[in-house]
């Protein structure tokens, strides 16, 4: 069932319907400003949260957790403990 334009209160708010009323398309822009300067500080406070916490808990966890990374695609002869530590902090290591 499709209602007549007139009973369809979407038709309404449609920008086309508002041609013969010009302060509602600056109403609608203030609306879409409001709208984006909201979002845009709620998410902003969100993060500032969520890094406080964060840090907070990279404080409280142990070092070694807190500084542990993810290595991929190791060669071949990397692929033991022994090779690997000697690779990062060996003479010639990437952390001297």
């Amino acid at each position: 069932l499709v209602s007549p334009p007139e009973e369809d209160w979407l038709i309404r708010l449609d920008m086309g319907s508002m041609s013969d009323r010009p302060e509602l398309l600056w109403l609608h822009a203030a609306f879409v400003w409001f709208v984006v300067v909201a979002v845009t500080w709620l998410l902003y406070d969100a993060h500032q949260d969520f890094l406080e916490r964060r840090f907070t808990w990279l404080k409280n966890i142990p070092g070694s957790q807190a500084t542990t990374i993810l290595l991929e695609n190791i060669p071949n002869h990397l692929r033991s403990d022994a090779a690997l530590e000697d690779y990062f902090q060996g003479p010639n290591g990437v952390f001297m």
